[in-house]
């Protein structure tokens, strides 16, 4: 029921009516006071002040006038003194009696007055009978013990009856002092029943309110050890009721609930990253026996690409001689048919090793299509790696901070595979260059071979003729320098292919250690990815 209302409502309730329920028993003790006091006012002013005003009364005529009386028979006082005296004190026993008289008088009290005026009117009587005897010079009484009997049969019933009503004001005194005591026991019995009350009623109610606050927080904080002891997400901090503790409930379970997605993310992220790590790892493993395979290849062309340019120096070496002989077969012109025959015959060789060269060459050329077409795979693995360190980094930038380890190795594999695509464009350049080379090389070649054959069917045409021999040495002579020429060139071309496939077998070289490299880091990410799985799965979402 508590759990309804607010936190603050409660404590102002908690607050508000033990200070209430106090105003009211101040209130409650104030108007006690106030009747007591009022009480006691009554008391004062109508028993008390009356009291003195009838014990004034009884005074000035039951006492000082009588007293004077006995002073003025014993002749201790003159005429003008005791009737002085006579005035005085019935002037103060009038003004006494008048004030009584307007106090608030009870039934009893007005009956008692009535009987004392009646009386009182006697000893007025009898006092101004004496006074005009004084006046008159007549004396009180024939004798004193006459005047001693008839003032006492004036005074003592006025007396008595006064005496009645001072007794009825004690009375009356008394009685209303029992009554407030009486009424001050109650109510007093009443204040500490209501304060008993207020305590018990206050004590339930603080004890209802501090459990209505505390029993939510222990279950807020047992949930939340239960969540930190057990690593279970899957709890929930009961709500009840719509207070500021419900709506931190609904504050803790939707902050576990966001915790829970998070977590469950977080291991869907690092499944993927075992699984692209693994994927990394076989590619690189894949990359690396590719990389060796081309150097193993790029050996081979080396070596083929030494010894066509060692066949190409003998070309040129040939060619030379030839060029010697033709010069030394024009000078002895008179040798002829010999002389021709023999450069016919080493024309004949020179198309051999022209045809052997130019086949080299087509091997060559053949050669740098293989090696384009492996640059070409490396080319592709090299784009598959980028692909795969990209992905690599957007996982391990979903990861956050533990993920930023897998960030850096993942920037690493995707600068490699950068790395090795610019080696590749670069072989791709350079194998594009040396088959154009090669191109021209087999088309040098084939223009050897076939002025090569002219000058046989030139030489076998002139073999009757030592002018046409001469004419056709001449010629052949000419062809040797051309032939020279070229040969010279295929011997610089050839170094310069080697020099280019050295170098690409260094980058083949290089590929195989960065591909090495990607496979162990790809390996390590695996063993990461796999760590941090099992850390993460300690949670139960």
């Amino acid at each position: 029921m508590l759990n309804t209302v607010s936190v603050k409502s409660r404590l102002t309730i908690l607050i508000t009516v033990p200070i209430v329920a106090f105003i009211v028993l101040a209130f409650v003790t104030l108007g006690l006071t106030k009747s007591l006091v009022s009480g006691i006012q009554s008391i004062n002013n109508d028993r008390v002040v009356p009291l003195k005003q009838i014990k004034v009364v009884s005074d000035n005529y039951a006492v000082s006038i009588v007293d004077n009386l006995h002073k003025y028979n014993a002749q201790l006082m003159s005429k003008s003194q005791l009737l002085n005296a006579i005035d005085s004190a019935e002037k103060v026993a009038k003004e006494n009696w008048q004030a009584y008289l307007q106090t608030e008088l009870t039934p009893e009290e007005s009956r008692l007055i009535q009987t004392s005026e009646r009386l009182f009117d006697k000893v007025k009587q009898k006092v101004n009978w004496y006074k005009n005897q004084l006046v008159s010079n007549q004396p009180l009484s024939s004798s004193p013990e006459l005047f001693v009997k008839e003032m006492y049969d004036v005074f003592d019933p006025f007396s008595s009856s006064l005496n009645d009503l001072i007794d009825l004001q004690l009375n009356t005194s008394q009685e209303f002092t029992d009554s407030a005591t009486a009424t001050y026991e109650s109510e007093q019995t009443a204040l500490i029943i209501a304060c008993i009350f207020l305590l018990i009623s206050t004590t339930v109610m603080a004890l209802a309110i501090y459990r209505s606050i505390i029993t939510p927080i222990r279950n807020i904080g047992t949930t939340m050890a239960n969540i930190a002891n057990n690593t279970d997400l899957t709890l929930r901090v009961a709500v009840q009721g719509n207070d500021e503790f419900s709506s931190t409930a609904v504050s803790v379970n939707t902050m576990i609930s966001h915790f829970q997605s998070l977590i469950e993310e977080l291991l869907n992220a690092v499944k993927t990253l075992s699984s692209e790590s693994e994927q990394m790892s076989r590619s690189s493993g894949q990359v690396a026996a590719t990389t060796e395979q081309q150097e193993h290849q790029t050996a081979m062309i080396a070596t083929a690409i030494t010894e066509m340019s060692a066949a190409i120096g003998e070309v040129a070496s040939n060619a030379v001689s030839t060029s010697h002989k033709a010069n030394e077969s024009d000078d002895t012109a008179k040798h002829g048919l010999a002389k021709v025959q023999e450069n016919i015959d080493s024309i004949n060789q020179l198309n051999e090793v022209i045809r052997h060269t130019q086949k080299d060459i087509d091997l060559l050329s053949e050669k740098s299509n293989e090696i384009n077409s492996v640059v070409q795979i490396i080319q592709n693995v090299a784009e598959q790696t980028n692909l795969l360190a990209l992905n690599a980094a957007i996982e391990a930038a979903r990861a956050g901070e533990s993920g930023r380890g897998f960030a850096v190795v993942a920037d690493e594999v995707r600068q490699l595979a950068h790395n090795t695509q610019k080696a590749t464009e670069q072989i791709s350049s350079m194998i594009v260059a040396l088959q154009d080379a090669s191109q021209r090389a087999v088309s040098s070649m084939e223009d050897a071979s076939s002025k090569a054959n002219m000058s046989v069917d030139i030489a076998a045409a002139s073999a009757s003729s030592i002018q046409s021999i001469a004419d056709a040495i001449t010629e052949i002579a000419d062809m040797n320098i051309v032939v020279s020429t070229s040969t010279e060139e295929q011997t610089t071309v050839a170094a310069e292919i080697s020099q280019n496939i050295n170098e690409f077998s260094d980058s083949i070289r290089s590929v195989t250690v960065s591909a090495s490299d990607m496979a162990q880091t790809g390996r390590t990410l695996s063993e990461l990815s796999g760590k941090l799985d099992k850390d993460i799965s300690i949670f139960k979402v």
